[in-house]
């Protein structure tokens, strides 16, 4: 099984890039991973054209990393969205790349793989973020098996990581 792992954080030391790495090099041999970190990835702004419906392509795809993108999201038979909490929302760039992605909620070419999401805030706003990302999995055809949020206040990230990786593989 392939997970492909997306990481909508700015932050250089981010602790959603601690947790996914730790939770996919937990998983053992019988999965390949391949992580997106976005902050570290060229995704331009939707311009709102439309040629993504009228066409199927968007004529950004050529000179950023969303051709990239949706080729690995392609290849994974698990796909694992990750965004910490920015003011009740996902960061701007998960935005970005939902929004890039929205023929993916038409064209159901991600339809039939399994999908989790990993939410992390630092008190507020995680069960909005989960049911957001959950709602963009669930409208691309992604078959979203569970959504788990870690809040700072609430969990030792140790612990979080390996209740989490256990979960994974049972599901």
């Amino acid at each position: 099984m392939h997970i492909v792992c997306v990481i909508g954080s700015n932050y250089d030391k981010s602790i959603g890039a601690q947790i996914i790495l730790n939770i996919v090099k937990s998983l053992g041999h019988n999965y390949t991973y391949e992580i997106l970190d976005l902050k570290n990835l060229n995704t331009r702004f939707c311009l709102g054209c439309g040629s993504c419906f009228n066409t199927g392509l968007c004529p950004l795809d050529s000179v950023d990393d969303l051709s990239f993108i949706k080729n690995t999201l392609k290849s994974a038979d698990i796909i694992i969205l990750y965004s910490s909490v920015y003011v009740l929302s996902v960061s701007g760039l998960m935005k970005n790349l939902i929004g890039r992605c929205v023929l993916y909620c038409h064209t159901l070419e991600l339809g039939g793989k399994l999908g989790f999401t990993i939410t992390s805030t630092s008190e507020t706003g995680g069960q909005k973020v989960s049911e957001y990302l959950k709602q963009v999995q669930t409208s691309m055809r992604i078959k979203n098996l569970d959504n788990y949020i870690y809040r700072k206040v609430d969990n030792n990230v140790s612990d979080f990581i390996l209740e989490v990786s256990k979960k994974l593989i049972t599901k």
